[in-house]
C-alpha cells in the first residue's frame, strides 16, 4: 500500500495552472471554426 505522504508523478509534474489557462481561453472563444461553436465533451477532429 502507498503511504499518504507519497505524491504521484501527476500531482508533482502536471502543469495544472497552464492547462487551466489554456482551457479557459479555449472555452471563451466562440467564433470562427464550426468546432468552436459548441462545447463538446470529448475533443474530436472534424
Amino acid at each position: 500500500m502507498i503511504p499518504r505522504e507519497c505524491r504521484r508523478l501527476a500531482e508533482v509534474d502536471f502543469p495544472i495552472a497552464e492547462v487551466s489557462r489554456h482551457s479557459a481561453r479555449e472555452k471563451s472563444i466562440r467564433h470562427g471554426h464550426p468546432s468552436t461553436l459548441h462545447l463538446w465533451w470529448a475533443r474530436r477532429p472534424l
